[in-house]
């Protein structure tokens, strides 16, 4: 409206609403003046965080930088998105998970969005700070998860072993429907591998046959070989291979461990040159590994020489394998020329050539490696503080482990627990058991290592009882005992029933079998064998058959070994070589060990036949050439009475030592054969091997057997002057024996008498068995008189003195000496023979009826009595002491065991073959007659193994010479 068209009041209202128009536009305007004033502000102090926190960063001040997000304005303020990932990514860097931890508050206490992307960059965090209870969290608590999220939480488990839980979660991730990738993949199929989950293994093996189709990765092959030639499954890992549309040299390189056998290392090797590819120190790694664990010393040459042809001799990997490879195969020399010929050695370097010298049994040369160590200052560790300790304890060099255990303590070594232990176990090892309970005893921070080592030694220096009290501390003090602990803890219950026949211990070591048993290690090999062990060496077999049953199906040659010598040593040496012929079945190979076993039973049961093929097993298994498989044999032969087989093996030895000398000594002596066995002894001295107390036990049997009194009187002060050698209880014996089959029955008496030692049971019954032969009552009563206070339970002393009362024909008193013997319940062994026939052992006794054959053997035996009857025979029925009617006599010694075992032998084996008998008692002397007239008839050689001795009957006349 113009002016002069308004009323006289108009003028006044209008000034008004403007002034207040105006007035509210001010207002608006301050307002929005502060409001950008705010903005600027915020903006500004935004900025100015930035700067800080990234300046802070950078200068590897985090926790300033952490701080500045709580300091910095208010607290409650959300910071930027660059600032919270820059603050992240400096604690993945720095491995800061209690600084992330403080950054995922502020996030959350400032109330800034979270979206997938900022938690998976928490959860990255969280993985890669070790923190995986609280990636789990975040895991957990993410609405939506996208392959980042599944694949970071996968490798967070896997890297810290989890691998159970790494595949449960791709397990999860598959059942969302989220689409997987390579990094997923290889995390969970290097899970599978480091846990050797093979089923789980697989059936990821089978996803990425469904993925690769869509998207190959060579990444993901590569891990599938190496997983599946860690899992021992070298096929597939070359099905993997073969599969592969492209590879390159870690393909190669993750093969060859799994497919590397001697050329088959070079095909590959020569495969991956073909594909145009250049070998990496891993390649010649991996080659050097094979040769070294197969000792090909070719192959690891070859090796060599390509290393040196691609420039990498330098390298310490390749310089360590080329070490192991050699040192494995024997050649330390050449190890050694690699070690020196190294411009830069480590520590690792170093430790691994002491370790290599030490393995191979140079222990000096490990000492002045590791004093050259040290000149020229390369930094020693706790491992090669405990290599060198174990050269100590080979070489017994206490001297030089004190000199270490000195260094270690100025180096402040000694307090790591490897180095304490091992300080342990160099002195259990080197026998002195108060330093290595002393260094045990210092020890602050004892494990079941430092109990198993202080076990070990108590152990091996025959200390049982301690033994069983460190363990018992042990379990006291509530540590895991593993399979080496109950080993050590069975092998005392061993020692000490085997030592001094505790009657608690066989107890013990069931309290300790149920310790096994709770603690799960019942189905351990080890444990088991020795449970086994334990058990055999108590007497209670069927245990050990238990035991046996157990680990059946993981047993090894140690589990064959440790029942067969059981059976052998009860003299079950049937059921011994029954087992062994179960353990050729299995097809478990035999060891030395099992064949000296083996070939005892055999020769104990004279089973010619089964040590003949224990014997070509032998020859197939290369274990011929062995001192201790020829000795065996040479006892297996002699006690099968083929004492020519056992001389043979004898001569044609060029490495006799003194073991063989007196198998064959011995030998002889027992077959008879005198004047072979002093000839013998006479040829080794002559090749200056000294005689030792066994040796002198064979010669004086050899002067007994054929009565050579002078000699064996010579021979028995030749042992006392001469060879210094302190006469045993056999030595005395054989002297009664001597003087006893010559007749001399009052100089043994006297001889008994002036024994410097107290007399034993073996003395009085040569005496008393000399006193029958001689029918000398006077002196047998004496003797059976000794002999029942010594051993008051024997019946063999009341039997051999009531032969002598029926031989005179004193029925009174032995009727008294019968009763005697029925009134203390005292039962006489009857004569009892075996004979091997077909590889089957046939058991006869006396008068026995048994056998299926017995019609046939009866008739048989009647028809050779006639036989030699015809040529004079004429029974001596002295020797039989019934006092019973002459024709009752008669029949009494017809039938005697070793006459029906001739009679079996006879009409069951081929024309002319030699005829094999082991009887329990000694022959009697009318049996010894007839069987020198049945080889005559028969036209077969006799071989008679009786209590005492060999007879070989031949045409009529015995080895013997009838002096027995």
């Amino acid at each position: 409206m113009p002016p002069f068209f308004r009323s006289p009041g108009h003028g006044r209202t209008t000034l008004t609403t403007v002034a207040a128009a105006t007035k509210k536009k001010r207002t608006l305007f301050n307002a929005a003046a502060a409001v950008a004033s705010v903005s600027t502000s915020d903006e500004r102090k935004q900025e100015d965080l930035n700067s800080l926190v990234f300046k802070l960063c950078r200068e590897g001040r985090l926790k300033r930088a952490v701080r500045s997000l709580f300091c910095f304005g208010a607290a409650s303020s959300p910071a930027s998105y660059g600032v919270y990932c820059q603050l992240l990514q400096e604690c993945i860097r720095l491995g800061a998970g209690k600084e992330a931890v403080r950054v995922h508050a502020h996030m959350a206490f400032s109330g800034f969005p979270t979206d997938v992307y900022m938690a998976n960059v928490l959860l990255d965090v969280y993985v890669k700070c070790g923190c995986l209870r609280r990636a789990r969290q975040v895991f957990d608590g993410m609405p939506q998860k996208d392959v980042v999220s599944w694949t970071t939480i996968i490798s967070g488990f896997a890297g810290k072993g989890l691998h159970g839980e790494a595949f449960s979660c791709f397990r999860d991730m598959l059942r969302s429907g989220v689409s997987v990738n390579e990094f997923a993949l290889t995390a969970v199929l290097r899970a599978c591998s480091d846990a050797f989950l093979v089923g789980e293994g697989a059936q990821v093996h089978g996803v990425v046959l469904k993925a690769s189709a869509a998207m190959p990765n060579l990444c993901v092959d590569n891990v599938l070989i190496s997983m599946y030639v860690r899992f021992g499954e070298g096929d597939c890992a070359q099905r993997v291979f073969n599969w592969m549309p492209e590879r390159d040299v870690i393909s190669w390189n993750c093969l060859m461990p799994g497919r590397v056998g001697g050329a088959e290392g070079f095909f590959l090797f020569n495969g991956l040159l073909e594909d145009g590819l250049k070998p990496t120190d891993i390649t010649f790694v991996n080659l050097l590994g094979v040769s070294a664990s197969s000792s090909s010393l070719i192959m690891g040459q070859q090796v060599h020489a390509q290393v040196l042809r691609y420039g990498l001799e330098g390298h310490q990997r390749i310089g360590c394998g080329l070490i192991n490879m050699y040192s494995n195969a024997g050649r330390l020399d050449h190890a050694r020329q690699v070690f020196d010929g190294m411009t830069v050695r480590d520590t690792i370097l170093w430790t691994g050539m002491i370790d290599k010298c030490v393995v191979n049994g140079y222990p000096a040369l490990a000492m002045e490696l590791f004093s050259r160590m040290l000149q020229e200052g390369i930094s020693i560790d706790h491992i090669a503080i405990t290599t060198i300790l174990s050269s100590c304890s080979s070489a017994k060099c206490l001297e030089r482990g004190k000199h270490i255990h000195c260094f270690s303590i100025k180096n402040g070594l000694e307090v790591i627990t490897f180095v304490k232990n091992s300080l342990v176990t160099m002195y259990a090892k080197c026998q002195t058991m108060a330093d290595a309970q002393r260094a045990f005893s210092e020890s602050s921070l004892t494990d079941a290592v430092s109990f198993n080592a202080l076990i070990s030694g108590h152990v091996q220096a025959g200390n049982y009882g301690e033994a069983l009290g460190v363990f018992c501390q042990m379990h006291r003090e509530g540590l895991h005992c593993n399979h080496i602990s109950l080993t050590g803890a069975l092998g005392a219950c061993s020692g000490q029933i085997g030592d001094a026949c505790f009657t608690d211990n066989s107890l013990l070591g069931e309290h300790i079998h149920a310790h096994v048993v709770k603690s799960g290690y019942e189905l351990n090999l080890f444990v088991g064998n020795t449970l086994l062990t334990m058990y055999a060496h108590c007497g209670s077999l069927a245990s050990a058959e238990k035991v046996f049953e157990i680990v059946a199906f993981q047993r090894d040659a140690v589990s064959w070994n440790a029942l067969i010598s059981s059976y052998g040593r009860f003299g079950m040496d049937e059921d011994a070589l029954k087992l062994f012929q179960r353990m050729h079945h299995a097809c478990v190979p035999p060891t030395s060990l099992t064949f000296v076993i083996v070939l005892s039973s055999a020769a104990n049961v004279a089973s010619l036949d089964q040590g003949k093929q224990v014997a070509a097993c032998i020859e197939k298994s290369g274990f011929l050439s062995r001192k201790s498989m020829r000795n065996a044999l040479i006892t297996m032969y002699a006690k099968c009475g083929r004492i020519d087989d056992a001389f043979r093996i004898f001569d044609n030895m060029r490495d006799r030592d003194l073991v063989t000398w007196n198998a064959m000594i011995t030998r002889f002596a027992q077959h008879g054969m005198g004047k072979a066995a002093l000839d013998l002894f006479n040829e080794m001295q002559c090749s200056n091997i000294n005689p030792d107390s066994v040796t002198f036990v064979g010669i004086l049997t050899a002067c007994s057997h054929v009565g050579l009194l002078e000699e064996g009187k010579r021979f028995f002060e030749s042992m006392i002057r001469t060879h210094n050698i302190k006469p045993r209880m056999e030595h005395y014996a054989c002297m009664v024996d001597i003087l006893g089959r010559m007749g001399h029955l009052d100089d043994a008496v006297k001889f008994i008498q002036e024994m410097p030692i107290p007399s034993s049971s073996l003395q009085w019954r040569i005496l008393l068995s000399a006193c029958r032969k001689h029918r000398n009552s006077r002196l047998g009563k004496l003797a059976a008189e000794k002999l029942m206070e010594l051993e008051p339970e024997d019946a063999s002393s009341y039997a051999l003195l009531s032969n002598i009362y029926a031989y005179e024909e004193r029925w009174e008193e032995m009727a008294n000496l019968r009763k005697m013997m029925k009134t203390k319940n005292l039962t006489l062994r009857s004569g009892c023979s075996w004979i091997e026939v077909k590889g089957k052992v046939h058991t006869f006794e006396t008068e026995d009826r048994s056998h299926t054959q017995m019609l046939d053997i009866y008739n048989r035996l009647s028809e050779l009595t006639n036989l030699i009857e015809d040529n004079g025979y004429v029974k001596d029925l002295s020797y039989d002491y019934h006092n019973v009617e002459e024709v009752h006599k008669h029949a009494n010694l017809s039938f005697h065991s070793e006459r029906l075992a001739i009679a079996y032998g006879d009409i069951s084996m081929a024309p002319g073959a030699p005829i094999t008998i082991i009887k329990n008692l000694r022959i009697c002397g009318d049996c010894h007659t007839a069987a020198k007239l049945f080889s005559q008839v028969i036209e077969r050689e006799i071989f008679i193994r009786d209590g005492y001795r060999f007879h070989h009957f031949k045409n009529g006349s015995c080895s013997c010479g009838d002096y027995w």
